[in-house]
This record gives structure tokens, sequence and C-alpha cells, in this order.
């Protein structure tokens, strides 16, 4: 799985994410969590906000999940009514570009019909488990970075699921089957700044060590992002832009009042005898904007 670390900047990601949260960007999403694998490497989620929309961007960090992500906006462009609210990207490496595995769940307003519509589907309509499915080949443009089909999934109509068919299989299981989002997730989601207008974590270790030098790249009190259970970071976009993560956590963490703490912004908290610190380290929009494209370009 090749890792980048880019900006998703469009005219119609503006037009889509067209969220009405006004205040707090991150309210957890359970229903689209319980979807995740718990093993899922590389997992990011973003709310449409004032300040998203207003910002145009936020990071993607492998090509696969770009292309996901640009492929889902490209099929359902012909749904002028097109609303989403929030997404959840998700990669697990494989042994090749080719073997690895990834998807894009969205929620928000969509018109399944329309959508089915507008494209062409060479692996026609399938179903599973009940949950109607459509091939989608890939697209000219990434026939170089990979070649199999991947599934296009709806959940009612408020829920797409987009992505490699054994990646978009499970995730319609974990829903059938009721799955619950993985704890350990929720927990340290939790931790973060309720107003983050993203979230990232990373959990393979070997791309800590890779996406850690990015992020010090950026500044170097980032240096400190990550532990043994993963990198974790959420950003909120404001007069500056804010990255908040969490350095010393322990496994009883979601007890109160630890976790009530946190989410008030005081950062500090205990439970049983272990200390959670989130820390927040602030950069100018300016240098957050030149060390994407610094970063792009690699």
């Amino acid at each position: 799985m090749r890792v980048m670390v880019a900006q998703a900047c469009s005219v119609l990601m503006l037009a889509v994410l067209q969220g009405s949260v006004a205040g707090r960007g991150m309210p957890l999403d359970l229903r689209m969590l319980s979807l995740v694998s718990p093993q899922s490497q590389i997992v990011a989620g973003v709310t449409a906000t004032p300040r998203t929309r207003r910002q145009g961007s936020f990071l993607l960090f492998t090509i696969a999940n770009r292309i996901d992500y640009e492929d889902l906006l490209a099929l359902a462009a012909s749904d002028a009514s097109l609303q989403i609210d929030r997404l959840i990207l998700t990669a697990t490496a494989g042994a090749s570009n080719a073997d690895a595995e990834h998807s894009v769940i969205a929620r928000g307003r969509l018109r399944p019909d329309r959508i089915a519509r507008s494209g062409e589907y060479p692996s026609g309509v399938q179903e599973y488990r009940g949950i109607v499915t459509l091939g989608v080949r890939p697209f000219a443009r990434e026939r170089a970075y990979f070649r199999r089909d991947r599934l296009l999934a709806f959940i009612g109509s408020d829920l797409v699921i987009f992505g490699t068919p054994s990646c978009v299989r499970e995730e319609i299981d974990r829903f059938l089957d009721g799955a619950v989002a993985e704890p350990s997730l929720v927990r340290r989601i939790s931790l973060l700044n309720g107003e983050d207008d993203s979230w990232y974590l990373v959990r393979s270790p070997g791309r800590q060590a890779e996406f850690s030098s990015l992020l010090k790249s950026l500044d170097e009190a980032l240096s400190g992002v990550g532990s043994g259970e993963g990198l974790l970071f959420g950003i909120h976009f404001g007069k500056q832009v804010e990255f908040d993560y969490i350095t010393e956590y322990g496994s009883d963490i979601s007890r109160t009042p630890a976790l009530q703490v946190a989410m008030s912004r005081s950062f500090r908290g205990e439970a049983d005898g272990m200390e959670a610190s989130v820390r927040v380290v602030r950069v100018g929009r300016r240098r957050f904007e030149n060390w994407l494209r610094q970063v792009e370009r690699r």
C-alpha cells in the first residue's frame, strides 16, 4: 500500500460536504464506526462543518483512499441533491499495492437510484446478503495503480460504501450482524477535541515512523505523536490549524472522570491511577498549506 499525504480539495467536494453542524464538529457517529474493521490499519474521519467548507481540504494518507474518494464523487456527480455529512476512510496493507484493502464510507442525503444510473457497471448488479452492490471498474486514470474492480453498496438512503470487494463485504457483514464499534477506537477518538473537523489513526507499526516524520516536518512539537497503540491525532480549523493528540493513557482510560475531563478540553484526567494527556499544537494556515504542497510532491 503506497502511502501519501495530500489534501483533498475540489469544487465538487465543496458542493457535497454540506453538513449542517454549526457547533461541535466531531460528535462520534457510532453507526459509521461500527462498520470499520478492527484490522483496518489506517482510519480517517471527516465531518462537514462551515470550517471544512471554507478550508476546502482535508488529509488523505494513501493513494487508494484518494482514488476511492475521487471516484465516489465522480460516480455521484449526477445527483444534484447529493449531500455528504461525514466520511470515514479505511485502508489495510496487503503484500503489494494490488492486494491492499481500502474503502470509503459516506453518510448524508443520497439518491441510490440516480447514482446507479449514472455510471457503467461492467461487473453488473450483484447481491450480497440481500444488499445490492454494483461492480465498478477502475477508471482509465488510475489503472497504473490498480486494476481490480471495486464494489459500490448502499445501506438505506443515507449510507454508501465504496471500495475493494472484500472490504465492502466485511463492512456489510458488520452492518447486518449488528457489530458494535471497536471499543478501543471509540475510546481513543473520544479523548480528542470534540470540535475537531477530522481525525486520523495509523496503527500499522511499519507506517507510524513514516507518518511521525511527516508530522515532525510540519512542527517539531508534533514529534510526540504516536504510542504503542498507534498514531492518533485530530485537526481543527480556526484562525490557526490546531493538531491535538494523545500522549499517554491507560487501558482503562474510558472510565470517568478521564473521558469527561478530556472532552471538556482540560486535556488531562486520571482513571485508576493512569493519566491521559492531550496536547495541542497550533500552526499558521500558510505554513500548513505549504507543508501540504511539499509532502504531496514526495
